[in-house]
């Protein structure tokens, strides 16, 4: 998968998803990507590698690059794990753990630019710009299954998604339940595998 993630470097992506070093076996044996919407901070902090570099920092606890100190576990992340995994808290998961989830998945930010500040709405024209980039994440990485955490981006997702199977649930930061988000993901699990009803439509 570095070879991929490689080549989107070079091309209309602007931040490289964060693959996983077992990507390619999959979580549960279905190779998934996790889309989010977007990062955000000043301009100057952009760079290809930010996904990534956010992934070891927030979700695993490792000192940022470019920070002084240590930073703190971000909740975001814990949930999209939890979710994923079918748990209703993270408390009591484990560094082995986190590390174990986040090295069979993809992560990928929507959003190609910066925004100023949390819960700011992404432009249309930044919604547009996404697209294309999009696309060529979906090319080089092959999910079976994404895992969209963007009731707002879920529409545009599946349509650029083509037959891969899409779930759509809320953003962690906003009106996220695990007793209402964990059933639909794992239902698509279960799609992919041929054990059960197709995804949300």
């Amino acid at each position: 998968m570095q070879q991929a993630d490689s080549r989107m470097v070079a091309s209309t992506v602007r931040f490289a998803p964060w693959v996983g070093e077992a990507y390619a076996s999959g979580f549960q044996g279905v190779r998934t990507l996790l889309v989010g919407e977007s990062h955000y901070g000043a301009k100057r902090y952009e760079r290809p590698t930010v996904t990534s570099e956010l992934i070891k920092a927030l979700a695993f606890g490792e000192r940022h690059p470019q920070s002084t100190r240590k930073l703190k576990r971000h909740p975001h992340y814990a949930k999209i794990m939890c979710a994923v995994m079918g748990f209703s808290s993270s408390r009591g998961s484990s560094t082995a753990r986190r590390r174990h989830f986040w090295k069979q998945v993809a992560y990928y930010n929507f959003i190609q630019t910066f925004l100023e500040k949390p819960r700011l709405a992404p432009s249309v024209e930044a919604w547009e710009r996404g697209d294309r980039p999009f696309v060529e994440v979906m090319r080089c990485l092959d999910p079976q299954i994404v895992v969209c955490f963007s009731k707002r981006n879920g529409k545009r997702v599946r349509a650029l998604a083509g037959d891969v199977p899409v779930v759509v649930i809320n953003h962690p930061s906003s009106g996220f339940s695990y007793a209402e988000n964990n059933p639909l993901i794992a239902a698509c699990y279960q799609a992919v595998r041929g054990a059960g009803t197709p995804c949300t439509p």
